[in-house]
């Protein structure tokens, strides 16, 4: 992965992609890490970051339209439950959009911990959004969550 310069916003200093050498603003690992690569590795902040502005490829783990419906699934790299300790980071997320509708309604979310959990994940999700959709119901009112 090729990496941009960074530039410490406390120092100013300009280094390579370890991170500032003087004080590894945005480089370090928390003590109990949020940002994770695909491969379920703890990153940076920084790291998250580039990861983030980079290839959509990087991001983007299945992407399928069924009828109006379109079921994106993707790297989010980052834990909302950072504030568990023992917990497995769940970094992929698969959602249902609904193409007619207005931007931002989505109908259906599901977190990963794995990109192979992922993928299955957006099978799953895509044979559920292809029975609905031949029967005439929409995600947003069948809960399939097991929990």
């Amino acid at each position: 992965m090729t990496r941009i310069p960074f530039t410490c916003t406390d120092c100013g200093q300009t280094t390579r992609s370890e991170g500032c050498d003087s004080c590894h603003q945005w480089w370090d690992v928390l003590d109990h890490p949020m940002h994770w690569d695909r491969l379920g590795v703890a990153i940076s902040l920084g790291e998250w970051c580039e990861l983030l502005e980079a290839d959509d490829d990087y991001k983007r783990i299945a992407s399928t339209h069924v009828g109006r419906w379109w079921i994106s699934t993707v790297w989010l790299g980052i834990d909302g439950l950072v504030g568990l300790l023992h917990h497995t980071p769940m970094i992929f997320e698969t959602m249902v959009f609904d193409q007619d509708g207005a931007p931002g309604d989505d109908f259906e979310q599901r977190r990963y911990p794995t990109e192979a959990s992922a993928r299955q994940g957006h099978d799953e999700m895509v044979q559920l959004v292809e029975t609905l959709d031949t029967v005439g119901h929409h995600p947003d009112i069948v809960d399939t969550d097991p929990l």
